[in-house]
């Protein structure tokens, strides 16, 4: 594993690796028994592009990308193989968009916890990021 991650002093997780810049990581409380989810920015300020390819939680069972994909005025959740980060480009893991679904967390993510997360990308490598758990409405 190559890459460093810490936390920042505004609530949110960041991390670099290679090219790619990780901000803005938070995961609000957890509302549901099974299942949370992640949100956090990636830049790529190198010439190619990236795919995030893989994740893993520390302390649940499974990690993975969703798409919330509107149909009929009705979101549903879809599973995504890897996200691709153009270019010079940001792209954001938002609410009601993409974003990290952590499924069975071996114990409830309250507010003022941490969990590492491991992301795996097709050329910059494997990075761990600490992402702290936020109120319901965010980092502060």
């Amino acid at each position: 594993m190559t890459g460093s991650g810490s936390r920042a002093g505004s609530g949110t997780g960041s991390a670099d690796i290679g090219s790619l810049h990780i901000s803005g990581a938070y995961i609000p409380q957890q509302t549901s028994q099974d299942e949370a989810a992640a949100y956090f920015a990636v830049t790529n300020k190198g010439d190619a592009a990236d795919e995030l390819v893989a994740v893993q939680a520390t302390g649940a069972a499974q990690a993975m990308l969703h798409d919330t994909v509107e149909d009929g005025g009705v979101g549903t959740m879809t599973a995504m193989s890897d996200l691709t980060i153009p270019a010079h480009q940001t792209v954001r893991l938002t609410p009601g968009h993409e974003h990290l679904m952590i499924m069975n967390p071996v114990r409830r993510l309250a507010q003022g916890q941490t969990l590492v997360l491991t992301l795996t990308f097709t050329h910059a490598g494997s990075v761990s990021l600490v992402v702290p758990v936020v109120g319901l409405t965010g980092p502060a």
